[in-house]
């Protein structure tokens, strides 16, 4: 197909307002991950807490809630570390115990050749054990990065959901 001269300053200009529409989104969802990830560190429980609770992120066997015979089979286990009674806290928000963890924070949005890309990493090395997705032998997983997954797949349906309707009324 054939631009005439005017045709086509007509579709650049329409290419530029995509680029800032989808600029504004980008930076839009970038303020909104920012959020999550402040709302998801900012656990407010002091070490005192966590001590008296028995450290209730360990993975080691717990008894729980088990009495009588059950809590006496668990106690003289050969082979396995001693069970511990541990309380319960939620694995999310994670503790901000120094607010080392949020500060390593890093959201950056950078435009590709289809679009942004929104990346979340964190710069600190410690911070790794406490984000992993599977736990650690001696830790169990905290669903940081299930739940940041989960909050982002809702916004990107209502971002594909809201442009299309927008093409259907142009």
């Amino acid at each position: 197909m054939r631009y005439t001269p005017s045709q086509y300053a007509v579709a650049l200009q329409r290419r530029a307002r995509a680029w800032k529409d989808t600029q504004a989104v980008a930076e839009l969802v970038r303020g909104q991950l920012s959020g999550d990830v402040d709302q998801l560190l900012s656990g407010k429980h002091p070490r005192q807490e966590l001590k008296r609770l028995g450290y209730p992120y360990g993975r080691e066997a717990t008894l729980g809630d088990r009495r009588g015979p059950q809590r006496r089979a668990l106690l003289y286990q050969r082979g396995h570390k001693q069970p511990v009674d541990r309380g319960y806290l939620p694995r999310l928000p994670i503790n901000e115990q120094t607010g080392a963890l949020k500060r390593a924070a890093e959201i950056t949005a950078k435009r590709t050749e289809t679009g942004y890309e929104i990346r979340l990493r964190f710069r600190q090395v410690k911070s790794l054990p406490v984000l992993n997705p599977r736990g650690l032998p001696n830790m169990v997983a905290r669903g940081f990065w299930r739940e940041i997954n989960r909050r982002m797949l809702y916004r990107k349906q209502g971002i594909i959901k809201r442009t299309k309707m927008a093409l259907l009324r142009q």
